[in-house]
């Protein structure tokens, strides 16, 4: 009885292989279709092409692919980034122990080696003597094989295969609409990796990088339509949205005449606060206590920003935490995220090696400082929904040693380094904005004795103090490095007859003479110098004023500097020594004649 089952089922399974071979090559044999035709059964002589679309901030909008075109989608594209296609393995349909079903067969050996070494099991079954795997088997093997730890991330190790691998098929770089695409694919599992993405990033204030690659993932080629009411055809052209994140690292600082503004530039003085505001984008991680394996969490977040010469640290001012901002334009755009606690969201450290704990008194010349997250912190980060965004505000302060009169910005550059759970330690950097000072060059004229001129510089109706550099050259006191006991208000011209004032901003400086040669004139009024900006922008002036006894006249400038000459006229002296003495007792009897003459006329007519 048993024997009888046996030879039943033995003959059951020859015979629905034989149906299942039938299928297979009757599908071979029809003629290739239009693409428009709709068949339930797999055309053999057809090759199949795959259009994949990389946009930012992929995060759940789209849904599970169903191989179409999805014309709901109008996320921005990201161009420049490279996929790459490696077929894993060819369908089949193989019948079995009484049953019938779609399988891989002549699987990758790469790929199966790449499992066994990161311990992933690979679920096959054995069928006719060939060694078959379920599409569901190896897409549960490749979440597996991406989520996988160790000193190079599992999904690394596959994109690294597939990048490295001799067989796989490199796509066109994505153009301006994410799109790329291949055409002439052979008929199978392809594995679809996200190999190079160091051709992407976006224009604007500042450059925006992929935080995390679309994972590895599995296209089936051809695969069955999902779009109906029942999957009844194959889809031979198969479009898919790969999911991805992006992180960027904007950087801003808030106009000085307003306060709010966010730029990219601005101008300031030699020791004048400048309000910066680094706002790195936070996305958005699954939820703590998920189950997924390709499970994700912050376990770092560091915010740095190091500064060139020209600029030095002076404090943080508030860290905050809200969903994602689009574009800030002032301020406001963060008033309503949550304010973390120093100490115990986050704490600030100095140095390259930010280990040490950074306050304002020791704060003084710092170049590096440094955000960290704490504990309480990460959970914070970890719990945004649907991405979030962090804003650290902070002051510096423009030192001394600033580049000036030559439209060179003074620059400090931020960065971002975050580690997920089960990955290695990535940084992305961020944009740099621009501080720009302006100069004076004043040349004195009329005078031989040059040490004797002095000018006083007046500004907003208080007195700017200056450090003296060396004989004619002054900059604007620095409150960070310079002592304020070796400040000065009144200038001195060189030997030359020149004098340099560095580190100045779009303002109005007031000058008044304070001293001169003697035997010559002072001036006879204060005058004013405007300085004017093209637009912050570049760092050259567009203009400067000089105004004296309310009449003004434009004065030389280029690029970043002004300069004009003060000339001093020889005064008129009266000489009373000598022959001068003769003229003068002259006079004086000419007048007392004069006088006695008008006196006797007036006695005669009398």
């Amino acid at each position: 009885m048993n024997v009888k089952r046996k030879r039943s089922a033995s003959r059951t399974r020859r015979y629905m292989a034989a149906v299942a071979a039938g299928l297979l090559m009757l599908g071979a044999s029809m003629p290739v279709r239009a693409s428009g035709s709709a068949s339930p059964v797999i055309d053999g002589t057809k090759s199949a092409s795959l259009t994949l679309f990389k946009l930012k901030e992929n995060d759940g909008a789209v849904k599970d692919g169903n191989g179409r075109p999805d014309s709901s989608v109008h996320a921005p594209g990201m161009k420049g980034i490279r996929f790459m296609a490696l077929r894993i393995g060819r369908l089949v349909t193989a019948a079995g122990d009484s049953e019938i079903g779609l399988y891989i067969t002549d699987l990758d050996d790469g790929f199966a080696a790449l499992c066994s070494r990161n311990g992933v099991r690979l679920s096959s079954e054995s069928v006719e003597g060939q060694v078959l795997y379920t599409t569901e088997a190896l897409s549960s093997a490749l979440t597996e094989l991406s989520a996988a730890a160790g000193a190079v991330p599992g999904d690394v190790q596959v994109q690294n295969y597939v990048r490295d691998n001799s067989a796989a098929l490199a796509m066109p770089l994505t153009d301006e609409s994410g799109r790329t695409q291949k055409e002439g694919l052979p008929l199978g599992l392809y594995l679809i990796a996200e190999t190079d993405y160091s051709g992407y990033s976006e224009s604007g204030t500042a450059e925006e990088t992929v935080s995390n690659p679309s994972s590895p993932f599995l296209v089936l080629l051809p695969m069955s339509n999902q779009d109906g009411e029942a999957a009844d055809h194959w889809v031979y052209d198969v479009t898919a949205y790969p999911k991805n994140q992006t992180v960027s690292v904007p950087k801003y600082i808030v106009k000085e005449s307003d306060g709010k503004s966010l730029v990219q530039s601005d101008d300031f003085e030699i020791g004048e606060t400048v309000h910066q505001l680094i706002a790195p984008s936070a996305p958005a991680v699954l939820r703590p206590g998920s189950s997924s394996p390709n499970h994700r969490n912050y376990e770092e977040y560091v915010i740095t920003d190091t500064m060139e010469a020209g600029l030095s640290f002076v404090r943080v001012t508030s860290v905050r935490l809200g969903p994602r901002v689009s574009e800030p334009k002032t301020t406001d755009a963060f008033k309503d995220f949550s304010v973390l606690k120093e100490g115990e969201d986050y704490r600030v450290l100095k140095g390259p090696s930010g280990t040490q704990p950074l306050n304002e008194s020791n704060a003084k010349g710092t170049k590096i400082f440094r955000v960290e997250f704490l504990s309480a912190g990460i959970r914070k980060l970890n719990e945004q929904q649907s991405g979030g965004q962090a804003a650290v505000f902070f002051d510096a302060v423009v030192t001394s040693d600033a580049k000036d009169g030559w439209a060179e910005p003074n620059t400090n550059k931020p960065s971002l380094m975050i580690r997920h759970t089960n990955t290695v330690r990535t940084t992305f950097t961020g944009n740099e904005p621009r501080v720009f000072s302006y100069r004076l060059n004043v040349q004195k004229k009329g005078v031989r004795d040059m040490s004797a001129v002095l000018f006083s510089v007046r500004r907003d109706d208080r007195d700017v103090l200056f450090i003296k550099e060396r004989d004619g050259l002054y900059h604007l006191l620095d409150h960070d490095q310079d002592q304020t006991a070796m400040a000065v208000k009144e200038l001195q011209v060189g030997a030359d007859g020149k004098m340099v004032i560095r580190g100045l901003d779009a303002d109005t400086y007031t000058f008044t003479e304070r001293r001169t040669e003697k035997g010559h004139e002072l001036l006879a009024s204060t005058f004013t110098v405007a300085l004017k900006g093209s637009g912050n922008t570049d760092g050259t002036l567009s203009e400067a004023v000089l105004t004296t006894e309310g009449k003004s006249t434009r004065i030389a400038i280029e690029k970043g500097t002004a300069g004009f000459i003060v000339r001093n006229r020889t005064s008129f002296v009266l000489r009373t020594g000598g022959a001068g003495v003769l003229i003068l007792y002259l006079l004086s009897g000419a007048g007392v004649a004069a006088a006695a003459l008008f006196a006797l006329r007036g006695r005669k007519r009398r």
